[in-house]
């Protein structure tokens, strides 16, 4: 909150809500690959975008990653707006409900605990991925 005195008056405000984010995130474009990648290490990885529409797929590509992943949306709070599904090495896309024009993140996690190696995965409102 903030305190706001002008002469002998004084009003509290609040301060805007601030928007969840996790610590560390990519920036996915619509209809564009992204690069990702996990490791031993780093067993997890975010992406943010803004929805296009209510109805959005995600397409993974595997590039040298070895096992399949899960991929699960958030909102722009830091719920989950639906189970975790997985996509296996072999590629594959997900479709999550969300709202649009409104900003929201997926989680990366591995599909095991030893996968690792590098993908690509994109966002559209069709079922088809994006051209390379």
């Amino acid at each position: 909150m903030t305190a706001v005195c002008l002469f002998v008056s004084c009003w509290i405000i609040d301060d805007p809500p601030t928007e969840w984010s996790p610590k560390d995130y990519t920036l996915l474009y619509y209809n564009t690959w992204a690069d990702g990648g996990l490791n031993l290490q780093k067993k997890e990885q975010w992406f943010k975008f803004t929805a296009t529409a209510d109805n959005q797929y995600f397409h993974f590509k595997p590039d040298t990653i070895n096992s399949g992943v899960y991929i699960e949306p958030y909102d722009k709070k830091g719920e989950k707006l639906a189970p975790a599904i997985y996509l296996n090495s072999g590629g594959g896309k997900a479709a999550f409900v969300v709202s649009k024009w409104e900003p929201c993140y997926i989680k990366i996690t591995q599909g095991s605990a030893s996968t690792a190696g590098t993908y690509k995965i994109a966002f559209n409102a069709s079922s088809s991925p994006p051209t390379d």
